[in-house]
């Protein structure tokens, strides 16, 4: 889901389309009051605390009981094994390791650079800050 770079970085990672282009429409509808962002990073550092904030979102008291079995279906493990068991095992090959960062080592140097190049220049002026998650 990075970024639609080039021919040759398509070719070695997959087409997944353009990741500016795909965000950019969600971030840019932030402020709506219907709108809520959360980011996978959120989940990661206090999913308890994600979780009690989407059911504030829909106007839903979370209990206790719930946010812990939300937080185990949600855990990466399960989420693949359940994507696995969906009768779409193809589309698991999307979920890679259920870590942030993971991208550091699956893209060479120049990718990165161009990634770093391309943000810069069509997410300027929006106040997204990838690097901020």
């Amino acid at each position: 889901h990075y970024l639609k770079l080039s021919s040759g970085i398509n070719a070695e990672y997959g087409d997944y389309g353009d990741w500016c282009d795909y965000v950019l429409p969600f971030w840019e509808l932030r402020h709506h009051q219907n709108i809520l962002i959360v980011t996978y990073e959120d989940i990661l550092g206090d999913p308890g605390t994600v979780i009690r904030s989407i059911g504030e979102f829909l106007e839903y008291d979370v209990s206790g009981e719930e946010v812990e079995e939300i937080t185990e279906k949600i855990k990466f493990d399960n989420m693949k094994q359940t994507l696995e068991k969906s009768g779409k095992p193809q589309s698991a090959n999307i979920m890679r390791e259920g870590k942030t960062g993971g991208h550091k080592g699956k893209f060479k140097d120049r990718h990165h650079r161009i990634f770093n190049e391309k943000f810069k220049k069509k997410m300027a002026g929006t106040g997204f800050d990838v690097y901020s998650y």
